[in-house]
């Protein structure tokens, strides 16, 4: 999706949960392993599920975490040089997580496509949206199973030395990542936090300037914006940050145990409900469509839509 459509669409923290994002302890590690090569810093801003179709649409793995968890743990397996067959094997699996990944990906661009279709017809086409969401909600669920599978096989295809090294190398990219984060915080300790409040004032600055609201239109998408739940709002980050941090603890005792179970270890989002975003959005866009006219209808179906797309899904 493009910076357009964040614009417009991450309000209320809706379109803030991508896959990836749906894998945010992943992305969290990730930062981790890079913080101490500045060639290859990245700015990660906090979990934008998403929260769910920007940034999953956009891509369900980010750029600088590819193949969220399970990416960290094949780039630490093959520091610990890998022979031919366990190399191939972790090919295999990446080739597994790439379909599992686009799942969301498809699934999310078929609500778009639906959501701007009903944006020109200025009717919410409500079956059919419910049934994206639901085609959303399940390939997440199946993301996860493969995510599952993915790190039983690859615990099993390294010695008990490889998975060792494995998790000591991940833990030490932690700690640095932690060190990092704490200076970055103290210094900006004397900044002012964001709150909810400032974020949707932000949000309707945004939709004004897309999509040229008149005076009316910004009052009355105001009040819409006032009745919309916050996703992953600021001051929940650290409570995020926590969780992402037990996550990545729970995995990491389990990769290194004699026998990998999947069921000991928490790999959904680590976010609000990305689907429950996607219910907000259609609430949020089915109270904006009756105030807009025809050239702003046009303006805002033309950014939700995927590219080169509008037409409804078969």
């Amino acid at each position: 999706m493009s910076i357009k459509v964040a614009h417009l669409l991450l309000i209320a923290g809706v379109a803030t949960v991508g896959v990836s994002g749906c894998q945010r302890s992943g992305t969290r590690a990730a930062r981790t392993q890079r913080t101490t090569s500045a060639a290859e810093s990245h700015a990660h801003a906090p979990l934008t599920v998403a929260s769910a179709t920007s940034a999953v649409a956009s891509g369900a793995r980010r750029a600088h975490a590819p193949l969220g968890l399970a990416g960290l743990f094949f780039r630490a397996a093959r520091a610990t040089g890998l022979n031919g067959s366990a190399e191939a094997t972790i090919v295999s699996l990446e080739g597994q997580l790439e379909k599992a990944y686009e799942l969301p990906n498809t699934a999310a661009r078929a609500f778009q496509s639906d959501l701007a279709f009903s944006i020109r017809g200025r009717s919410m086409n409500t079956a059919k949206l419910v049934a994206d969401e639901d085609r959303f909600a399940r390939s997440l669920t199946a993301l996860t199973e493969t995510q599952g599978d993915v790190f039983r096989v690859l615990h099993d295809v390294l010695s008990d030395e490889q998975r060792g090294s494995v998790a000591s190398s991940i833990r030490a990219s932690m700690n640095r990542s932690e060190q990092a984060t704490g200076q970055f915080r103290q210094q900006r300790s004397g900044e002012q936090k964001p709150d909810t409040a400032a974020k949707l004032a932000r949000r309707l600055q945004q939709m004004k300037a897309q999509l040229t609201l008149d005076a009316e239109q910004e009052k009355q998408v105001a009040l819409l914006l006032a009745g919309m739940k916050l996703l992953n709002p600021p001051s929940q980050a650290a409570l995020r940050d926590e969780a992402a941090k037990a996550q990545m603890h729970d995995l990491l005792a389990a990769f290194e145990s004699p026998v990998f179970d999947s069921t000991k270890v928490n790999l959904a989002p680590i976010a609000d409900d990305p689907v429950g975003g996607l219910e907000q959005q259609v609430r949020l866009i089915a109270g904006i469509v009756p105030l807009l006219k025809q050239d702003q209808v046009r303006l805002l179906a033309d950014a939700v839509a995927p590219p080169q797309s509008g037409a409804p899904t078969l």
